[in-house]
């Protein structure tokens, strides 16, 4: 209820910018839908402006550990995870088995989780993560904590390795007891207490307004899940895009209306096309950033649409002074409302985040101009 109620109060200052705060160089007003938004998940994301094609998006591709590694480093950060699943019972002496049963997609695309032996194990209950260092000759340790004590004294050894190798280690449903330390080969360590969230997402290392983690499981959008069961249905290209040459541009705004931006979908293929992305304050006359690129679709029975963009920074008045990024790319689900007159786009599934979006708000509520 607490979710629900911050969105709806984030919602209603929305919609009466949208009413009152129409300009002489604003965009056309949307059309504002009567039904509440769902929240979307409250967990931190880390946004990672490197190019994804380091990854491949294709869940049939298999991904080594090499790889994997070079994309943690891409993304500047101190170690990845993969959420595996949750174990209620202690686990079995032989865990293979249950992972080809529960994950068996992600130990294709990661071989090397099948080859974790019994002594890189940690604990036999909770949610079970793979944990994969950044360095294959960082420092891991692995405790349990004294959570009565306020600086969480060491209880207990759980683990040590100087190696950098991937474990697999359970976490506690209960009590998040746990402390993970990471020593890169300069000596600086990474803590990380961690734990599963509300959401059902892991909730990422953080130290300062930076994030040291990168969370690369593929999680089934339980927030796209409610607008799917209300109706809502994955866009197609055409819906997209419109049907003239021009294209369809869609608008939304920043929570203090401050900021207009469009995102214009031209299709030059049946499923691809160009792409426009343009943001501007209300009260100016040229935008600040144009970003323009690529855009395709593949859509799925009963799912969001994935809509892969490929963007580069090519104009703006703040284009000469930005440090960047210059360059964004992901792939981002994507749900149509049953007018196909709003549109709502995730966050990308490698966590880049598009200017119009945010760590706290990774679902962006788009519309077409009125008339």
């Amino acid at each position: 209820m607490r979710r629900f109620s911050r969105m709806t109060a984030v919602f209603l200052i929305f919609l009466l910018l949208l009413l009152s705060g129409c300009q002489a160089q604003q965009p056309p007003a949307l059309s504002a839908p009567a039904e509440e938004i769902p929240t979307a998940s409250e967990m931190p994301t880390a946004p990672s402006f490197a190019p994804m094609d380091d990854l491949p998006v294709d869940p049939a591709a298999e991904i080594d550990l090499d790889t994997l590694r070079s994309a943690i480093a891409a993304r500047d950060m101190r170690f990845g995870y993969i959420l595996l699943g949750y174990l209620s019972d202690p686990a079995p002496e032989d865990l293979t088995p249950w992972l080809w049963e529960n994950a068996e997609t992600t130990l294709k695309q990661y071989p090397f989780l099948r080859q974790i032996p019994a002594e890189r194990i940690i604990n036999r209950e909770g949610f079970l993560i793979c944990l994969v260092p950044r360095g294959e000759n960082d420092t891991l340790a692995i405790n349990r904590v004294d959570l009565t004590t306020p600086d969480r004294t060491n209880a207990q050894v759980l683990y040590r390795s100087e190696s950098g190798e991937p474990v697999l280690l359970f976490l506690p449903e209960a009590v998040p007891d746990l402390e993970v330390l990471i020593t890169n080969d300069q000596g600086d360590t990474c803590p990380w207490y961690p734990m599963v969230g509300e959401s059902g997402c892991l909730v990422p290392c953080v130290a300062g307004a930076r994030c040291l983690s990168w969370d690369f499981t593929d999680y089934p959008f339980p927030e796209l899940s409610l607008w799917l069961l209300d109706g809502w249905l994955g866009p197609s290209a055409l819906g997209l895009s419109g049907s003239s040459d021009q294209g369809e541009c869609w608008f939304t705004f920043s929570p203090q209306g401050d900021i207009s931006y469009s995102l214009l979908f031209r299709r030059e293929e049946e499923s691809a096309g160009s792409v426009d992305l343009d943001w501007q304050y209300v009260d100016q006359d040229e935008p600040e950033a144009q970003w323009s690129g690529w855009w395709s679709l593949a859509t799925y029975p009963d799912q969001p649409s994935m809509i892969t963009l490929s963007l580069s920074l090519v104009g703006g008045r703040s284009r000469e002074t930005t440090d960047g990024p210059f360059y964004l790319s992901d792939t981002y689900p994507a749900l149509f409302s049953a007018n196909a007159e709003r549109l709502v786009l995730a966050e990308g599934l490698h966590g880049v985040l598009l200017p119009f979006m945010s760590e706290d708000a990774p679902l962006t509520w788009l519309g077409l101009p009125v008339g």
